[in-house]
């Protein structure tokens, strides 16, 4: 392997691990509190209550255009995939400060879950 790819091996698997874990456990319908106001929203690119979060409805739009699950499940995959990257940028920040990628690693894990 080379320097590169040992080098992204781990935040790419640790993404993957805690996007798998998040997309496996999303609701495939609406639940309780401002689901059903923002899935409505980026259904037909309107406007949820302030501050009405345009990148989310943006996202949530595109997405719900995908016709192969339920719009509640392509609203939830937003939040699932930029939870995912907080976490590997985490890493990464944790990474810079300690220089330990175990210590990293783990705490990137207790931050995920």
């Amino acid at each position: 392997m080379s320097s590169k790819v040992r080098q992204h091996f781990l935040p790419i698997i640790l993404f993957l691990f805690v996007a798998a874990t998040y997309i496996h456990n999303l609701s495939r319908g609406v639940y309780g509190g401002d689901t059903g106001d923002f899935i409505a929203a980026s259904t037909v690119m309107g406007v949820a209550h302030p501050p009405g979060y345009p990148l989310f409805t943006l996202f949530g739009f595109l997405l719900t255009r995908i016709d192969i699950f339920t719009p509640a499940f392509m609203v939830g995959l937003i939040a699932a995939l930029s939870s995912a990257i907080s976490v590997v940028i985490f890493y990464l920040i944790s990474l810079k400060l300690v220089k330990s990628k175990l210590i990293s690693f783990i705490s990137s894990l207790f931050l995920a879950f």
